[in-house]
């Protein structure tokens, strides 16, 4: 009976002493693997600083590269997805032509989304639709008609010097006199292309608005360049010909959307957007940006948070400020939680447009921001979620980029 207990009090040193040993070993396996994560998070972060190219998609690294196959998987095995059944995507390598030597506003934002799109077979999930240039009376909706019959008359001239320049240097003249066009405007460059890129770009919003409001599909994506949502009625600005999303929506209001909501999240203020929305109230503009007190681009007091609307647009116009970079996943998600989704909820829009600069990402040289993938997904998630659950079951969505 004695030698039976002392051998049971024997076996649970044993066991105890087992355990303790591999709590050891198991917090020394943890407290590795940590390491190894902040080592890896140093090795991102310096090849996030290190992105040549800005504004297209955020950079992808091993880790986001993971996620992101996990993600697809999980939704491949499911049987009832949670995105969309039908989307839409609009592209065209035509915009590539619209460049310009050194510039950050280059035709790799859209070029390498489209090229990631297919690499992660993302691509089969959406139904590529053809592209089209936006008509005269299409840009009238929201621009002054002389700067669109101007902009037509520069584009015809373009096309036909096109086709009577002979040789390098009669072209680097039509170049010249194109660089002083710009140079004259605020932050744009020209080629003899740009215009017709700008054209493409515009009809691709609105062929992807006609496909959600008409039901065809359920949301929309446009890789398209130039951006636009700096141009104003009478001018472009800030690397952007037509307001493309400005045109989208004066559409959608045309075509009977009683609601309409534009979230834009580039890293600038949408200037071009609010001025075109801020005394109608069937457009519901929120702008996140940095504002570094009216010292970023664009300068000024436009898109600080006092301008809220004036006249029946009072009201719906907001501006969500930050006065310094570094805002990351954290403060964007504050800022929906606490402003832009309770905002949304109780709007309940008909139609969510979302222009969508990337250069809110990580590593970014302009905007200095630290959004992540995950945080863009995030964000579009919970904007989605919090459409569905308004009083309007009829919510349409469309994700402009």
């Amino acid at each position: 009976m004695m030698k039976t207990v002392r051998r049971r009090r024997t076996q649970r040193r044993c066991v105890h002493a087992k355990s303790i040993g591999d709590s050891r070993s198991s917090k020394t396996l943890a407290n590795k693997r940590k390491a190894q994560r902040l080592d890896l998070s140093k090795e991102i972060a310096m090849k996030f600083t290190r992105s040549a190219v800005r504004n297209y998609h955020p950079a992808f690294n091993a880790v986001t590269d993971d996620w992101l196959t996990q993600h697809i998987n999980e939704v491949s095995k499911c049987k009832e997805a949670h995105m969309p059944r039908r989307v839409a995507l609009m592209y065209s390598s035509a915009m590539i032509g619209h460049k310009s030597p050194h510039h950050p506003e280059r035709p790799e934002r859209v070029s390498i989304s489209f090229l990631e799109l297919c690499r992660t077979d993302l691509i089969r999930h959406c139904i590529v639709m053809p592209t089209r240039r936006a008509r005269a009376h299409e840009l009238k909706l929201c621009h002054d008609s002389l700067y669109v019959a101007g902009a037509l008359v520069l584009r015809r001239r373009c096309t036909e010097a096109q086709l009577t320049i002979v040789g390098e240097k009669n072209a680097s003249k039509l170049q010249i006199k194109l660089n002083e066009l710009g140079r004259r405007q605020d932050s744009v460059f020209l080629n003899n292309l740009s215009i017709e890129c700008a054209l493409l770009s515009t009809g691709c919003v609105l062929d992807a608005l006609n496909a959600v409001v008409s039901g065809r599909v359920d949301c929309a994506a446009a890789l398209i360049r130039p951006p636009g949502h700096h141009a104003e009625r009478h001018r472009m600005m800030g690397f952007c010909v037509f307001n493309n999303v400005a045109v989208a929506a004066s559409r959608a209001l045309q075509m009977g959307v009683n609601r309409v909501m534009i979230l834009d999240w580039d890293v600038h203020h949408g200037n071009g957007t609010q001025s075109c929305f801020e005394e109608d109230d069937r457009v519901l503009f929120v702008s996140i940006h940095r504002y570094d007190s009216g010292g970023f681009y664009p300068t000024g007091l436009a898109g600080g948070e006092k301008k809220t609307g004036f006249g029946k647009g009072a009201g719906f116009n907001v501006n969500i400020a930050w006065n310094e970079g570094g805002a990351g996943d954290a403060e964007y998600a504050a800022a929906f939680e606490l402003v832009i989704l309770p905002i949304a909820v109780e709007y309940a829009p008909e139609l969510i447009i979302i222009s969508s600069g990337f250069d809110s990402a990580c590593g970014d040289p302009l905007g200095n921001c630290n959004l992540t993938p995950q945080g863009y997904a995030w964000l579009t998630h919970h904007l989605r979620r919090s459409a569905s659950s308004s009083s309007i079951e009829t919510t349409h969505h469309i994700c402009y980029m």
